[in-house]
């Protein structure tokens, strides 16, 4: 009735007035976080209180005839006081902050929040201390978040929110993770939230502190379940390849690598000395003194995958697979159930274990199972000992012991793990002598040939660095001792060859070759002995059985033809494989036939640059009349490190479209790393080193470089302890945007306006318009219109009733390219 005497209406709306907050669920005796290094966790709500409810009134009055009429809405925002408990202290801060889908770089910018860093004796918050005393609860050792006036918004409800902590044990200069022997020791001693165990019962803990360090090898645990300590520990250590051990009443942490590694101002050497030099006067079984049992190879797994935190990613979980293709290409995919590893947060790291765990998995397959007396009660898990079994051909062979039983009688029944090294070191105690036998000195082996020492692609050594020695000698020679030396003074034998290695020298050059196979050259060869060079069959060439070594080449051969004595012709032939260069090689240069014959030196002693001294002691042709070691010639070898593979498979992830692009390639037999170039017009424009199989390459890296630049070439090497591989070369371009679509045009007297579709392209930069009066003209500096991001415009100042001819392109941020235009749009003016 209002409007009737000229007054006003109201219309007046109202959101609901929530009245109190609204929790998601509640939980007794929920799991308060342990965090070590640096983690991201979502806290729990313990406290919260003044929930407050504030309006906001907007009003819109709008006239009419006889009155106007007034719109009112009230709506309301919320603000609470609130703790979020985060998890045990002390910790030292807390870095980002997430609060919904917003991320925030410190916990000032996610609405101002106090911290309580957990300390036994931190205060109470002062806002409980004013206003609620009684509810004024410290939290002593416990880290949380707290603010009086926090706004919630519009919603009621609490947004999720999760904290990167900063926790204890960060390691320092600039490494945010734990030394695991820090984690270790705290979940195995502490009192406050471990398992209480006796720090006198705590071994030494350097060795452990050395080998992750010096590898690298840091982690950074949030313990938000509750689980019994020895399964975090159990967890923990699996992943870092070490094994807990009881050793003399004390705990200690003994890794199962075998090489030596230096890093992060630390180096870490193995023990790899044997306790005992077992024989079969130490076996208590002398039917069959050591059963061996070998891994099914469907166990032996070619695929491991390892689940991890990626901080750069935001903590988000990621996983990084390693993966033997050689094998799978064999024998198929085996893949082993994903590890979970959430204390990882480091892709670099999480990649070094998985390849760890891959080479563990898949090369150590036998099992050595034998019964010993109450004397050898020393020994223990892990312990490293040789065994010499003549039935099985056993002849000191380092194996590392995985569990001993003691019967009530004292006999200890032990298996044992092969070891992946060729090396056994003088034993640490003395051990039984065995009666041995009297050796009639009755014929002379006479000393061995002049060996052949060489170095083998990493991709025919497993990864591992070896030396490769070819042997042979006369007609009474049966084998030889190989005795090895760093000094030059002080020898150790490490191995024995039975029978004589085929190896000599090239009788002509031969000629390089890109065929495959290469059915022009023959290689010419002569031989230091009577052993035959045998023919192989087309399987055997295609599958490389018939492996051989000349100058630095590795080549496989089908057809062997006796040209003189031990002179032989080997044709059709697979050449340059493993990475090395089917190159030309001289006449007079090295040649081994790699067989069995060949010996293997791979120890974790060898280092690249070093020298090694190896001595031969040969034996005749009854195993008897062994030269003394003093009277053999030594020969020396610097070991050059083997040649790894260049990167197979260099390929985009995806097609290069958007921002970026990111190569990948598959991982290399005994890579350190991979340095990768990238090229563009001709350039090296940046170089990277890295330990991943990938590599991701953005629009501001080209720009940081001097670009964009539109095409790039991807240049990928394998870097090894010794010699980097040969590039792959990956050659890529960003492809024009297309011409826009959906062109529509209208006109004035003196305007012409164009409208056309959105471009889509991720990496779209703006357009170009160019108009002419000339049907059929080129689009250049003399015809841009309009450069703009705006899909329409209007081109003004156009002479009248003229027809005029527009054509528009799509340009992105990759730099200068040919641009691909529209068909020629007809608009003449009014």
């Amino acid at each position: 009735m209002g409007g009737l005497f000229g007054g006003g209406q109201t219309i007046s709306t109202s959101e609901p007035r929530i009245g109190a907050m609204r929790v998601q669920q509640s939980s007794y005796g929920a799991v308060l976080p342990i965090v070590f290094g640096r983690q991201r966790i979502a806290p729990s709500l313990i406290w919260y209180g003044d929930f407050t409810p504030i309006a906001h009134n907007s009003s819109q009055s709008s006239g009419g005839k006889g009155g106007g009429v007034t719109s009112t809405n009230t709506t309301y925002t919320y603000q609470t006081a609130l703790i979020m408990a985060l998890c045990e202290g002390q910790i030292t801060g807390v870095g980002a902050v997430w609060k919904g889908n917003s991320k925030y770089a410190a916990l000032a910018d996610a609405g101002g929040m106090s911290l309580f860093n957990g300390a036994m004796a931190q205060a109470a918050w002062s806002y409980l201390t004013s206003k609620y005393p009684a509810q004024a609860i410290n939290y002593p050792g416990i880290a949380f978040a707290a603010h009086g006036s926090y706004q919630l918004g519009s919603s009621p409800s609490l947004d999720n929110h999760s904290f990167e902590i900063l926790g204890a044990y960060q390691f320092g200069g600039g490494i945010v993770d734990c030394d695991p022997k820090d984690v270790l020791t705290a979940l195995l001693t502490s009192t406050q939230y471990g398992a209480g165990f006796p720090a006198a019962m705590l071994g030494g803990m350097a060795d452990f502190s050395n080998y992750c360090v010096s590898g690298g090898l840091f982690i950074s645990p949030a313990l938000t379940q509750q689980k019994a300590a020895n399964e975090w520990i159990s967890a923990i250590t699996d992943v870092l390849n070490v094994a807990p051990v009881s050793a003399d009443g004390v705990l200690q942490f003994v890794p199962y690598a075998d090489t030596a590694q230096s890093g992060n101002g630390r180096t870490w050497t193995p023990d790899l000395t044997p306790a005992y030099d077992l024989t079969d006067d130490d076996f208590l079984d002398k039917n069959q003194p050591v059963l061996v049992r070998q891994k099914p190879k469907t166990d032996a797994f070619n695929s491991i995958a390892i689940e991890f935190t990626d901080r750069v990613a935001d903590y988000n979980i990621s996983v990084i697979e390693a993966k033997d293709q050689g094998d799978i290409e064999l024998y198929g995919l085996r893949k082993d159930s994903t590890v979970t590893a959430h204390f990882i947060c480091d892709a670099t790291i999480a990649t070094k274990l998985a390849q760890t765990r891959l080479q563990r998995k898949l090369y150590i397959r036998n099992e050595y199972e034998f019964r010993l007396g109450w004397r050898y009660v020393r020994l223990l898990p892990m312990s490293i000992v040789t065994l010499t079994d003549a039935g099985i051909g056993l002849d000191r062979y380092p194996v590392r012991i995985i569990s001993i039983n003691e019967a009530s009688d004292g006999e200890l029944t032990v298996v044992a793990e092969e070891m992946p090294i060729g090396t056994a070191s003088p034993a640490t105690y003395s051990a039984q002598d065995g009666s041995g036998y009297t050796s009639n000195h009755n014929i002379s082996p006479g000393a061995a040939n002049l060996p052949m020492i060489f170095e083998l692609p990493l991709a025919l050594t497993g990864g591992t660095n070896q030396i490769w020695a070819a042997v042979s000698g006369g007609a009474d020679w049966g084998g030889c001792n190989v005795w090895a030396s760093l000094d030059g003074a002080t020898y150790q034998r490490v191995g024995q060859i039975l029978g004589r290695a085929r190896y000599g020298t090239l009788n002509a050059v031969v000629a390089a070759s890109t065929a495959n196979p290469d059915t022009t050259n023959s290689i010419v060869v002569n031989l230091n002995t009577d052993e035959q060079m045998m023919a192989a069959s087309q399987t055997d060439v295609d599958a490389f059985a018939s492996l051989c070594w000349a100058d630095g080449e590795v080549f496989a051969y089908r057809d062997a033809a006796l040209v003189t004595a031990r002179r032989y012709a080997l044709s059709y032939l697979r050449r340059g494989l493993y990475g090395t260069a089917a190159a030309a090689h001289a006449a007079g240069a090295q040649f081994a036939r790699l067989d069995q014959a060949i010996f293997k030196y791979a120890s974790s002693t060898i280092r690249v640059g070093s020298t090694v001294h190896l001595k031969f002691t040969s034996f005749n042709a009854y195993g008897m009349a062994e030269e003394n070691l003093a009277d053999v010639t030594a020969y020396t070898h610097i070991i050059n490190g083997g040649l790894p593979s260049g990167p197979a498979n260099l390929a985009l992830q995806m097609p290069f479209t958007g921002l970026s692009f990111t190569a990948q390639w598959s991982a290399e037999a005994g890579a350190t790393g991979y340095d990768v170039e990238l090229w563009a017009g001709g350039v090296m424009r940046s170089t990277f080193t890295t330990t991943a199989t990938q590599l991701t390459y953005s629009l501001n890296d080209a720009i940081l470089a001097g670009g964009p630049w539109r095409a790039f070439d991807v240049k990928v090497a394998t870097l090894s302890a010794g010699p980097q591989s040969g590039y792959a070369q990956l050659s890529i371009s960003n492809p024009t945007p297309a011409a826009p679509a959906g062109i529509t045009s209208s006109a004035t007297v003196n305007s012409i306006t164009a409208n056309w579709n959105a471009a889509t392209d991720v990496d779209w930069q703006d357009y170009q318009v160019h108009i002419s009066t000339i049907s059929g003209f080129t689009p250049g500096a003399g015809t841009l219109a309009y450069t703009g991001t705006a899909n329409t415009c209007t081109l003004t100042g156009l002479p009248g009733a003229t027809p005029h001819y527009l054509r528009i392109c799509a340009r992105d941020k990759w730099g200068a390219a040919t641009l691909v235009y529209s068909a020629e749009i007809a608009q003449s003016t009014l």
